[in-house]
C-alpha cells in the first residue's frame, strides 16, 4: 500500500516542523498565547470540558444549559484527554503542531502520487508543510486540521480499495471519512460528492470497482446516522448541524444589506439576530435549530429573489475572495507577529462599493504592512493559476474533473457565509488545489 517515501518529502517534513515548533514557541514566549484560543475553537474547548463534567454535548447559556446543535463531537473528543493536562490546551497545540508536520507532507505525497504522479505528490507535501495557512492552522483548537488527516486518508483508501480491489481499504475509507464529517460537518456533502463521483464514473466505464466506494460510502452514513437520529430527538430535524439555512438567514441576507446600504456586514448581521427574535420569536441560541430552518430560509430566499442584481454583484465578491483571500496579514496580527492595525476591511469589498477612490483607503489602512498583503495575493494567486494551468494540462482526465467539481462545490456552499468568507474555508480543499498546481509540472502523461 505504502512505498519508499522520497528524501524531498522527508526535507518537507522537517521544514514543517521546524516552522511550526519556531512559531509556536515564539507565540507562547511572546506572552501572545491567549491568542491563540477564540471564536469556534472556545465553544470546542468549552464542549469538550462539559462532557467531562458530565453536563452533556451542552453549552451554558441564558442561564440555562442549552444542547449544542451547531457544533458535532469531533474536535471536543480529540480534545477532552488534554482537559485532564496542567495547561492541556498548550500541550494539544504542540501535539497538533508536531503531528500535522509529519502527516500532512506524508499524505500530501502518497495522495497527489497516486492521483497525478510522483511530482505532483513532492510539491503537495512541499506546500501542505510550510504553506502559511497550514502553518497557522496546526497552533490552533479548530477543524480544519484534523480534518485534513482524516480527508487525506480516505482519499488514499479509497484509491487504493479500487486499486487492489481490497474491501478492507474501502471498509477503513469510510471510517475516515466519517470521522472527517465528525470534525467538520459543514464539509458532509464534500465527502458524499467525493464518494458518488467515483461510483458514477465506475458504473459508467463498466468496472469492477463501483463496489468499493459504495461500501465506503454507506459505511460513512452509517457512522453518521447515531449523531442524525441524536439531532432528531433534541431538535427534531434529521441533520448534522444547524449550519446551513440558518448561515444564510445571519450571514448571506447580512451580506445583501451590507451591499445594498452601504454599512457593514457585521452590523446588518446583528440586526437580524434581533429580529428573528421580534419576528419569529426565536433568541440567539434557538437560531441553531435546524428545525427552525424552514422559517429562517423562506424569510431570506423572499428577500434574496427580489434584489437579483446585488446578489450577482454579491456572489462576484464571494468567490473572488473565496480563491484569492490569504488572510496572512490577519493571523500574524493576530499572534503578535506584525502589530494591529485599527479597523477591519476588506479590499475586494471597499473596491466593489467605493470603486477605484477605495485603493487610497486600502493604502492608508495597511500602513507600512503593505507587503505581507500583497505578497499573500501573489502566492495565492500563484497557486490559482498554475493549478487551472494543471486541470487544462490534464482536462480530458476524470480525477482533474473529480478536483474542479469538489472545488467548485465548497466555493458554492461557502457561499451561505456572505461577506464572511475568508480564507479559512479554503483550507478544506486547498490539496486538492495543490494537487491541480503539481499536475502542471508533471512529465509522465500516466493519469
Amino acid at each position: 500500500m505504502f512505498q519508499r517515501v522520497p528524501k524531498t518529502v522527508w526535507y518537507a517534513v522537517i521544514a514543517a516542523l521546524i516552522l511550526r515548533l519556531i512559531g509556536l514557541i515564539w507565540v507562547h514566549v511572546s506572552g501572545n498565547s491567549d491568542r491563540l484560543l477564540y471564536g469556534d475553537g472556545i465553544g470546542y474547548l468549552e464542549l469538550a470540558r462539559n462532557l467531562v463534567q458530565g453536563h452533556g454535548f451542552a453549552l451554558w447559556r441564558e442561564g440555562r444549559w442549552i444542547i449544542e446543535t451547531f457544533r458535532t463531537p469531533g474536535l471536543p473528543l480529540l480534545l477532552i484527554p488534554f482537559t485532564f493536562i496542567p495547561n492541556g490546551l498548550s500541550v494539544y497545540q504542540f501535539v497538533l503542531a508536531i503531528g500535522s508536520s509529519f502527516l500532512l507532507p506524508w499524505l500530501g505525497y502518497e495522495a497527489g502520487n497516486r492521483l497525478f504522479g510522483e511530482r505532483t505528490g513532492k510539491i503537495a507535501a512541499w506546500l501542505l508543510a510550510v504553506e502559511p495557512l497550514m502553518v497557522f492552522f496546526s497552533w490552533l483548537a479548530l477543524t480544519e486540521i484534523p480534518f485534513l488527516i482524516l480527508g487525506l486518508s480516505a482519499i488514499i483508501l479509497a484509491y487504493d480499495a479500487r486499486a487492489y480491489r481490497r474491501a478492507d481499504y474501502a471498509l477503513f475509507s469510510g471510517v475516515c471519512a466519517a470521522a472527517a464529517v465528525y470534525v467538520r460537518p459543514g464539509n458532509y456533502f464534500l465527502m458524499l460528492l467525493g464518494y458518488g463521483m467515483l461510483i458514477v464514473a465506475d458504473i459508467w466505464k463498466r468496472r469492477y470497482g463501483w463496489r468499493l466506494p459504495v461500501i465506503s460510502l454507506l459505511l460513512m452514513i452509517a457512522l453518521l446516522i447515531p449523531w442524525m437520529g441524536r439531532m432528531y430527538a433534541e431538535t427534531g430535524s434529521f441533520s448534522l448541524s444547524a449550519t446551513g439555512w440558518r448561515n444564510v438567514y445571519t450571514d448571506y441576507l447580512a451580506s445583501i444589506r451590507a451591499v445594498e446600504h452601504g454599512t457593514t456586514f457585521w452590523d446588518e448581521k446583528e440586526k437580524l439576530k434581533l429580529d428573528a427574535n421580534f419576528q419569529f420569536g426565536l433568541s440567539r441560541y434557538e437560531l441553531n435549530n435546524p428545525a427552525n430552518g424552514a422559517v429562517l430560509r423562506d424569510y431570506a430566499l423572499k428577500e434574496i429573489v427580489q434584489r437579483p442584481v446585488t446578489v450577482i454583484k454579491l456572489q462576484s465578491l464571494i468567490f473572488v475572495s473565496f480563491f484569492t483571500n490569504d488572510s496572512y496579514s490577519s493571523y500574524l496580527m493576530r499572534f503578535g507577529f506584525l502589530s494591529q492595525i485599527t479597523g477591519r476591511i476588506s479590499p475586494t469589498y471597499v473596491i466593489l462599493t467605493e470603486g477605484v477612490s477605495g485603493i487610497g483607503k486600502i493604502a492608508y489602512e495597511m500602513q507600512r504592512q503593505w507587503f505581507v498583503p500583497v505578497w499573500g495575493r501573489v502566492l495565492t494567486l500563484g497557486l490559482l493559476f498554475t493549478a487551472i494551468a494543471g486541470a487544462w494540462k490534464y482536462r480530458r482526465k476524470p480525477v482533474v474533473w473529480w478536483c474542479i467539481v469538489l472545488i467548485a462545490w465548497t466555493a458554492l456552499a461557502s457561499s451561505a457565509i456572505g461577506l464572511g468568507v475568508e480564507a479559512r474555508l479554503r483550507i478544506s480543499i486547498m490539496p486538492l488545489i495543490f494537487f491541480l498546481a503539481g499536475a502542471a509540472f508533471e512529465r509522465k502523461q500516466r493519469l
